[in-house]
């Protein structure tokens, strides 16, 4: 086993230089938690909920995670790239079973969103297709993450660029975490 000493000042330390980084308002936001809480990318994001006074919620079990979005209506969940890979597939798989019209907005909206430059350099034409995108289609999304997301930090391992490109489209950006 592999294993890292962790001081109080080195976790103190993390969540204080996280806070600069996370949009949380103190006291406005719900999260949703079901990574392990021994995971210490997990444990120092439960830290830094508590730091903004985040009301945190624990998912009942994996399987049971769907139904506990809808619940609780997170502003933030924290992920492992693979079940937000398992979240785009279902969305991409419930997408493609629409037909007509429908589904072709579906898909343009998906391959928009895989276009998406997310520090601002999409031009006008761009902006404005993503707007309506967002209101036809990822709208659809954040309402099946609880309809309040804003946020998904991912830790553990490495994020495809596609998945971070496609959900910050829809207004739901990921942030990556190390832990």
């Amino acid at each position: 086993p592999k294993g890292v000493m962790l001081t109080h000042k080195n976790i103190v330390s993390d969540v204080l230089l996280s806070s600069d980084r996370v949009p949380f308002e103190f006291g406005k936001f719900v999260a949703l938690s079901f990574l392990p809480v021994c995971h210490i990318f997990e444990r120092m994001i439960l830290y830094l909920y508590q730091y903004y006074s985040v009301e945190i919620h624990f998912a009942e079990s994996i399987d049971k995670i769907s139904d506990n979005l809808k619940e609780v209506k997170p502003h933030v969940i924290t992920a492992v790239p693979r079940l937000l890979e398992k979240v785009y597939d279902k969305i991409i798989a419930k997408g493609s079973t629409v037909g007509g019209i429908n589904q072709k907005m579906f898909f343009w909206a998906v391959e928009l969103g895989l276009e998406y430059e997310p520090y601002g350099a999409n031009g006008w034409w761009y902006e404005t297709q993503l707007a309506l995108a967002r209101k036809l289609v990822f709208s659809k999304w954040k309402e099946g993450l609880g309809g309040r997301i804003g946020l998904i930090v991912s830790g553990s391992a490495a994020l495809q660029s596609r998945l971070a490109r496609v959900f910050a489209a829809a207004g739901i950006p990921v942030m990556e975490g190390y832990g």
